[in-house]
């Protein structure tokens, strides 16, 4: 029996990877009560990811990256909602356990990185 599997083993699903970049637009909100506190999300998008992206049909997704952060939710069309519902779970989490994990994950994002 062959094995089928909606993700390249190794490789971040389309899913997962659309997710970030809503955290990763709701980072960048120009008004500080409302961003929320993700500011490593855009990180994790690098070409390879933005390539399984495109190839996954995700290319309203990858225009909105660069906008600003209303511009972007509202570029977004069906998929708005659930944006802003990952921008409202991402902003209500404890500031103090983000803040912490931010810290972890950019002392081991350069080792990550650079095992590419």
């Amino acid at each position: 029996m062959v094995g089928l599997s909606a993700v390249e083993p190794g490789k971040p699903s389309v899913s997962a990877l659309e997710v970030t970049a809503y955290r990763a637009i709701g980072a960048k909100h120009s008004d500080p009560a409302v961003r929320n506190g993700d500011s490593l999300a855009e990180r994790f998008l690098g070409p390879d990811e933005r390539d399984i992206l495109k190839k996954g049909g995700s290319e309203s997704i990858l225009a909105a990256l660069p906008l600003g952060t209303e511009k972007a939710w509202n570029s977004l069309g069906i998929r708005k909602p659930f944006a802003f519902a990952v921008h409202a779970r991402t902003r209500h989490m404890s500031g103090d356990r983000l803040e912490r994990a931010d810290e972890r994950l950019a002392a081991a994002l350069p080792a990550a990185v650079a095992a590419r």
